[in-house]
């Protein structure tokens, strides 16, 4: 049996993220463009975004680093020959990542929406355009004739997505605390993480689960009881 869940979450960025797109490129004069809504016309301003897929894959590995940090078994991804149901040590079992966020062999039981800037009538306010220089790592100076054109999400841009699924019935807390936690450590997602882009803090705004919304003392008695159950799996 499974339990039907829906997290509506924000981003709040602390600076500018750059979700790298190539696709306008050479029609605008840019080196790298970032991410937007899907457009209608070519002529639309569409708001930045932040991938659903790139979420998806800051959280599955956060959830494999917070488990491995427990000692619990998790497989090798992104290799498919490393991952459930091959690896050794899993002895063709599916670690408990691979059940949540699928595998080779094994669908996904979590959908990530693309997390949208909320206000899409400041759109065309939304981006700015960056000069930068490439850098030498062997001389660490600057590389000649190298300069280049990068368009990111301006500071302060707050992103709303949701994440939709479904637990297991009989793991509801631990798979839900596992997730929560993970959302509430990422701090960056995008490209240039080290020059200072990207970086974000997160707000938990609703958990629902089965169509009744978790209140704040039952989100916390779920995760306390998800983590009393991670740590008696040592």
């Amino acid at each position: 049996m499974m339990q039907q869940l829906h997290v509506e979450y924000r981003l709040k960025a602390g600076s500018g993220v750059l979700v790298g797109s190539t696709a306008d490129v050479l029609s605008i004069g840019l080196d790298k463009s970032t991410m937007r809504r899907r457009r209608v016309t070519e002529s639309d301003k569409q708001e930045p975004i932040v991938p659903g897929s790139t979420l998806k894959g800051k959280l599955r590995n956060e959830c494999e680093r917070i488990l491995a940090s427990l000692g619990q078994p998790i497989c090798l991804a992104p290799s498919a020959e490393t991952m459930c149901p091959h690896h050794p040590k899993l002895k063709g079992a599916t670690c408990a990542v691979c059940q949540l966020f699928g595998g080779p062999s094994r669908k996904s039981r979590l959908f990530f929406s693309d997390a949208m800037a909320r206000d899409e009538r400041l759109a065309p306010y939304l981006t700015r355009v960056q000069a930068g220089v490439s850098l030498s790592r062997r001389r660490r100076t600057a590389e000649d004739e190298r300069l280049y054109f990068i368009e990111r999400g301006v500071e302060g841009v707050v992103y709303e997505g949701r994440i939709e699924g479904y637990l297991d019935d009989n793991q509801v807390a631990a798979e839900l605390a596992l997730l929560i936690t993970a959302l509430e450590r990422l701090f960056a997602v995008g490209g240039s993480r080290s020059r200072g882009a990207g970086w974000l803090k997160v707000e938990i705004v609703k958990i629902t689960l089965d169509g009744q919304t978790l209140s704040t003392e039952q989100q916390s008695k779920m995760r306390e009881e998800g983590w009393q159950v991670w740590r008696s799996l040592k």
